[in-house]
């Protein structure tokens, strides 16, 4: 919410009104109103600094997060798996697998940041750490994707070259279940990491 209203895209002031502390270091307001103590601050509050730990991990750590991705729950067996965590909470996953006919390189095949975690950057340094982890390796990195807010983080990104764009996304395909959950009508994206 903080990141679209300082976007400059809204022409009149924004007021949040709300029982919860714990937002106000995410939202950065201007002054806040604090009705409990009657007291006025104003200046924008800093965000906290959130250190995330990445650990390899097994597949079974996928069912956490397996309901929250954007098109469909199921990761291959092969998949090599990775988790962050904040503090004690798992908030992160990703999966890569071996690209198929591309010998040395692992496609991000699952990327979940749990909704309570997401807009706050989690998600792009995320996928950039694991990304390293798996570059180390020896292997090249690259994704594809059809997801409208990682689309606009691979290009601007410096750590990502854009390698292919499809604007109307995959064709129908015979798979043996009709109602999996597809990219067609939509952009999809392939981009390979450069990050060291």
């Amino acid at each position: 919410m903080s990141k679209a209203i300082r976007s400059g895209r809204f022409e009149q002031r924004f007021v949040a009104v709300t029982c919860h502390y714990d937002v106000l270091t995410w939202l950065e307001p201007d002054w806040v109103l604090d009705m409990a103590t009657r007291h006025l601050s104003r200046g924008r509050l800093r965000r906290s600094e959130l250190r995330l730990r990445i650990y390899r991990t097994r597949r079974s750590a996928w069912r956490v997060f397996e309901r929250h991705h954007y098109l469909s729950g199921r990761l291959a067996p092969s998949a090599r798996c990775f988790v962050g965590f904040l503090g004690e909470t798992p908030v992160a996953f990703a999966g890569f697998l071996p690209s198929i006919g591309h010998a040395g390189v692992r496609r991000v095949t699952r990327l979940v940041v749990l909704p309570d975690y997401q807009g706050i950057g989690i998600g792009s340094r995320f996928l950039a750490e694991v990304s390293k982890l798996v570059r180390a390796d020896g292997h090249r990195v690259t994704i594809t994707t059809s997801h409208p807010g990682m689309i606009a983080h691979l290009a601007r990104s410096p750590l990502w070259t854009i390698r292919a764009i499809k604007r109307t996304g995959s064709s129908p395909h015979g798979g043996r279940n009709r109602r999996d959950i597809t990219s067609r009508g939509r952009a999809v994206v392939s981009a390979e990491f450069q990050g060291d």
